[in-house]
Protein backbone atom coordinates (compact mmCIF):
# COMPACT_ATOMS: atom_id res chain seq x y z
CA UNK A 1 0.00 0.00 0.00
CA UNK A 2 1.20 3.73 -0.60
CA UNK A 3 1.98 5.68 2.26
CA UNK A 4 -0.20 8.60 1.57
CA UNK A 5 -3.26 5.97 1.37
CA UNK A 6 -2.15 4.70 4.80
CA UNK A 7 -2.08 7.95 6.17
CA UNK A 8 -5.48 9.09 4.91
CA UNK A 9 -7.08 6.54 6.22
CA UNK A 10 -5.32 6.70 9.92
CA UNK A 11 -6.74 10.54 9.90
CA UNK A 12 -9.70 9.05 8.44
CA UNK A 13 -10.34 6.69 11.21
CA UNK A 14 -8.94 9.42 14.02
CA UNK A 15 -11.70 11.57 12.43
CA UNK A 16 -14.66 8.81 13.24
CA UNK A 17 -13.34 8.18 16.90
CA UNK A 18 -13.42 12.05 17.14
CA UNK A 19 -16.46 12.63 16.12
CA UNK A 20 -17.73 9.41 17.95
CA UNK A 21 -16.51 10.41 21.25
CA UNK A 22 -18.24 13.80 20.26
CA UNK A 23 -21.33 12.43 19.84
CA UNK A 24 -21.53 10.59 22.90
CA UNK A 25 -20.19 13.25 25.36
CA UNK A 26 -23.42 15.28 24.21
CA UNK A 27 -25.88 12.71 24.61
CA UNK A 28 -24.44 12.14 28.08
CA UNK A 29 -24.56 15.68 28.94
CA UNK A 30 -28.44 15.57 27.52
CA UNK A 31 -29.60 12.89 29.91
CA UNK A 32 -27.73 14.65 32.54
CA UNK A 33 -30.16 17.33 32.74
CA UNK A 34 -27.80 20.41 32.26
CA UNK A 35 -29.70 22.55 30.23
CA UNK A 36 -27.87 23.97 27.11
CA UNK A 37 -26.68 27.05 26.77
CA UNK A 38 -23.21 28.55 27.77
CA UNK A 39 -21.83 28.79 31.25
CA UNK A 40 -21.62 32.53 31.99
CA UNK A 41 -20.60 32.56 36.03
CA UNK A 42 -19.20 29.80 37.87
CA UNK A 43 -18.32 29.64 41.42
CA UNK A 44 -16.68 25.88 41.97
CA UNK A 45 -13.18 27.61 40.63
CA UNK A 46 -12.95 30.15 43.44
CA UNK A 47 -12.22 32.87 41.21
CA UNK A 48 -15.26 35.41 41.52
CA UNK A 49 -16.45 35.58 44.92
CA UNK A 50 -20.55 36.76 45.18
CA UNK A 51 -20.28 39.57 47.96
CA UNK A 52 -24.14 39.21 48.97
CA UNK A 53 -26.23 35.94 48.25
CA UNK A 54 -28.79 36.17 45.84
CA UNK A 55 -32.43 36.41 47.36
CA UNK A 56 -35.50 35.54 45.29
CA UNK A 57 -38.68 36.20 47.37
CA UNK A 58 -40.81 34.91 44.66
CA UNK A 59 -39.31 31.41 44.90
CA UNK A 60 -38.27 31.45 48.60
CA UNK A 61 -34.57 30.82 47.54
CA UNK A 62 -31.40 32.69 49.03
CA UNK A 63 -28.12 31.55 48.12
CA UNK A 64 -24.95 31.97 46.31
CA UNK A 65 -24.99 29.57 43.24
CA UNK A 66 -22.25 27.41 41.68
CA UNK A 67 -23.34 28.39 38.48
CA UNK A 68 -24.96 30.64 35.82
CA UNK A 69 -25.32 29.88 32.19
CA UNK A 70 -27.04 31.53 29.45
CA UNK A 71 -29.96 29.61 27.40
CA UNK A 72 -29.71 29.47 23.80
CA UNK A 73 -33.00 31.15 22.41
CA UNK A 74 -35.43 28.81 20.14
Amino acid sequence: MDPMTIAFAVLGLVFLVALLMWARARRQIRQSGIPDGRVVYQDTDRRHNVERPLVSSSCGLTGKPDYWWKQRMA
